[in-house]
């Protein structure tokens, strides 16, 4: 699991927004295997792709299958899996019971040795009674948990099998026992649970021309051996009443309404009774044409039973929660082995967001209505839970935060960006940095805001209203030198400040900081989502978050995150000058053009607001700017080096080892996104020194003080500040943006493709870095220096504004 997590604010979804929901997870899987197992070739249409499914179609793969993936289909080559299974196979199931229940069978009918591994979440789900019976029909497997071997052996007959804990076991079985010489006949001793997704297996065995009997009282089910799997000609995948019944759930609760399409009414899919059972609540659901339409109304309490329907239980209780009178939830004791105890999760999510909810053995009971506020919510790794906190979020007060938002990727991965485009407000959330001065981004490029927190400061502290905009207005973009892209950032001060004309004072409390984002094209973006562009965090951010990265702009790793910090930093900037602390920046170099000297402070400080591209020299501004304007012409763009200057920093800053001086401000300056290096002093230049050219001399001034006769090591020795000047260098990566066709990948038909990347961006982002460098080292610098001399900043009357 990552450190990213979502904030989701209260908010209703916007009046006309409608939302094709999603393919449905189970009949991708199943239609994955029924094609994987024809002798001929299939196309399966509209799959749904996300982890579990991918997990299936890889596993597949391993087994022996073939297969071509457009945008709209996976076409399957023809030759069934059971005359290609490979001698030794591996296969990672990830966290898909689906996967494992489902294919176990089959491998044990089909032979070879297949190797079956999975996540932890995935091997404390049970599998014990499957194994069993595989064993006692001749199948050869080793271990009792993930990992597992299997080498066949599987010859079918007459087996009783549990029902009672998951219809996957039977699911399997059903796929594996035609394909074995004499096929066998199930007995279920007790009646099944979510006998929906049974009958889906059997309807897709069906339309591949396996022949099952079912005995009138479902209790037997008959397979005659030795049958093929025809191959029709496609197998399409209708929409998923699962991930519907998370936007019906919110339609009756945020409102004001939701619309839905690509539902079918009569589908197989057991969630399709959501809407009879918010309808039983009081929710007003109504098909109008081809839409199903959800809108607010008053709730009341029923009883439901869950033994067909556990995935819609969190959902269910959530809902319960604003409902009059007492809801029951029955058939809910096998929830606690689902991809968390999700019962648990429910309750301790409900009950820490204000609810009232009890559970008994087998049921919940949830009393209504209740006033749900915002709060911290771990998932449990589990997706439903996520997407269930998430609805909770638009109708409690104040914040929720999700962790673990990535869990959605397992079944629905573009579940946050549908809830954006939605009217939710939905903004991503960072861990934060600093232990004394602490700082939190959250939001994202094309998100409503980038905000910031700050912790730690204690009341009473004033800062300079202006100081802050001076800093924001320094990394505005102007001119033809950086992007179109005109953001106004007007401060936003949600919290912790009182303000008294231009001067704010800190109540003591957290400081909360938001600019918003006006000026945001999602266009570009959009056409490209697929497509990763070069030398951004695209692909990376994809295969680590999935769907929770916000694509548009480059998301939370995207530069304009950095206007946060800028108001961060103008905040701990003043509080530093109060110590006589005094920091700037400036551009040293661009392409091959640098400037020969370190110029003083003051022509340091001169050059962020005379010159355009930030450098000291005005003859060299020209040329530099001359570069710049050339390499957007070429649709290119250029690199450079900042560099930053610290006076006034006492001796004895920076903490052993790993915070040492150095050690944390190359932390800080590493998370500027364009940053690719960080040098002190000399730098690598000292690489090429021998020591007595680079080691700095000591010695006695005439006041009797300790002093260095030069500065190579950049003001920092083992980690601790010397009391000279801190002296640093940035090295600043060239645009990656750039309209000039470059390679990629289309991650959706996996091919190979040319990309333009168009578009508002910087021809030289280095030229808006220097204030961005300068308030990320103020916030290092400041959260060091209260570790090292006070818990308190100065008093207002000592900060010098």
């Amino acid at each position: 699991m990552s450190d990213l997590s979502i904030l989701i604010r209260s908010s209703k979804f916007e009046p006309n927004f409608t939302l094709v929901v999603p393919p449905s997870k189970s009949e991708t899987h199943r239609a994955l295997i029924c094609a994987a197992l024809a002798a001929g070739a299939v196309r399966v249409e509209h799959p749904l792709l996300c982890e579990d499914t991918e997990a299936t179609l890889d596993a597949l793969g391993r087994m022996g299958a073939s297969w071509q993936i457009s945008e709209e289909a996976i076409t399957f080559g023809e030759g069934s899996i059971v005359e290609r299974i490979p001698a030794l196979a591996h296969i990672d199931c990830a966290s898909s019971a689906s996967t494992l229940r489902m294919l176990l069978p089959i491998a044990a009918v089909c032979g070879g040795r297949i190797h079956f591994s999975g996540r932890p979440d995935l091997a404390r789900r049970p599998i014990v009674p499957l194994l069993e019976v595989l064993r006692s029909k001749g199948a050869r497997i080793h271990g009792t948990s993930l990992p597992l071997t299997v080498e066949g052996g599987f010859v079918g007959g007459e087996i009783e099998i549990p029902a009672d804990i998951t219809s996957q076991f039977l699911s399997g079985l059903l796929f594996a026992l035609p394909l074995t010489p004499r096929g066998g006949t199930l007995r279920l001793p007790t009646p099944p649970v979510s006998r929906p997704y049974l009958a889906l297996t059997l309807e897709f065995l069906e339309r591949c021309g396996v022949e099952v009997t079912r005995a009138p009282r479902g209790d037997t089910l008959t397979v005659p051996g030795g049958q093929r799997f025809e191959a029709p000609p496609r197998l399409s995948i209708s929409g998923d009443w699962s991930a519907a019944a998370v936007w019906l759930a919110g339609g009756v609760l945020a409102g004001p309404q939701i619309s839905l399409c690509g539902l079918t009414p009569r589908s197989t899919q057991g969630d399709r009774k959501i809407v009879p059972l918010l309808q039983a609540m009081g929710g007003r659901i109504e098909r109008e044409e081809e839409r199903l339409i959800a809108r607010r109304t008053p709730l009341r309490g029923t009883t439901i039973d869950a033994r067909d329907i556990p995935d819609l239980v969190p959902l269910l209780a959530l809902v319960a929660t604003q409902a009059q009178g007492t809801t029951r939830i029955t058939h809910t004791k096998r929830l606690r082995w689902k991809e968390s105890d999700r019962l648990r999760a429910i309750c301790t999510m409900l009950a820490r967001m204000g609810a009232r909810i009890e559970v008994e053995d087998d049921a919940l009971e949830v009393s209504g209505p209740a006033i749900l506020q915002g709060a911290r919510i771990d998932p449990a790794g589990d997706h439903r839970i996520v997407m269930t906190a998430a609805i909770a979020g638009m109708i409690a007060g104040g914040e929720t935060h999700i962790a673990q938002p990535e869990c959605v990727n397992k079944s629905y991965p573009d579940f946050f960006h549908d809830l954006r485009r939605s009217g939710a407000v939905v903004l991503s959330e960072t861990a934060p940095i600093g232990r004394h001065f602490q700082v939190t981004l959250y939001g994202g490029s094309h998100e409503r805001c980038v905000g910031v927190r700050i912790e730690g400061l204690p009341p009473n502290v004033t800062i300079s209203y202006r100081a802050i905009t001076a800093d924001l207005d320094k990394r505005r973009p102007s001119g033809l030198l950086t992007t179109q892209r005109r953001e106004p950032d007007p401060l936003l001060l949600r919290k912790g400040f009182v303000r008294e004309g231009e001067r704010l004072r800190t109540t003591g409390g957290r400081i909360e900081i938001e600019i918003p984002n006006l000026d945001g094209h999602d266009a570009p973006y959009i056409r490209l989502r697929h497509t990763p562009r070069p030398g951004h965090g695209d692909y990376t951010a994809w295969r680590k978050y999935g769907g929770a990265f916000d694509f548009r702009g480059g998301g939370f790793l995207s530069g304009r995150m950095t206007v946060g910090m800028v108001a961060a930093g103008a905040v701990a900037r003043q509080i530093l000058q109060g110590y006589g602390i005094t920091i700037a920046a400036y551009v040293r170099q661009i392409a091959d053009l640098r400037l020969p000297r370190i110029p003083t402070f003051e022509e340091a400080r001169q050059a962020t607001w005379k010159s355009p591209v930030r450098c000291p020299d005005p003859i060299l501004s020209e040329k530099m700017a001359s570069v710049v304007l050339a390499a957007r012409r070429e649709g290119d763009s250029l690199g450079g080096i900042v560099e930053c200057q610290v006076h006034g920093l006492p001796i004895g800053i920076g903490e052993p080892i790993f915070h040492a001086l150095d050690a944390v401000l190359a932390h800080y300056l590493f998370t500027i996104p364009a940053v690719k290096g960080v040098a002190f002093g000399a730098g690598f230049e000292a690489a090429a020194r021998r020591g007595s050219e680079n080691n700095d001399p000591y010695h006695l001034s005439p006041a009797g003080s300790v002093q260095l006769g030069s500065n190579h090591s950049g003001g920092v020795l083992g980690g601790i500040s010397t009391g000279a000047p801190l002296i640093f260098q940035i090295a600043i990566k060239p645009t990656p943006s750039i309209p000039r066709p470059q390679a990629s990948v289309d991650l959706r038909e996996q091919r190979d493709t040319t990309i333009r990347v168009t578009g508002r961006h910087d021809p030289a982002v280095v030229l808006r870095v220097p204030v961005i460098v300068e308030a990320f080292t103020a916030a290092a610098l400041l959260d060091l220096y209260l570790a090292a001399r006070s818990p308190n900043p100065p008093s207002p009357s000592s900060t010098a504004l």
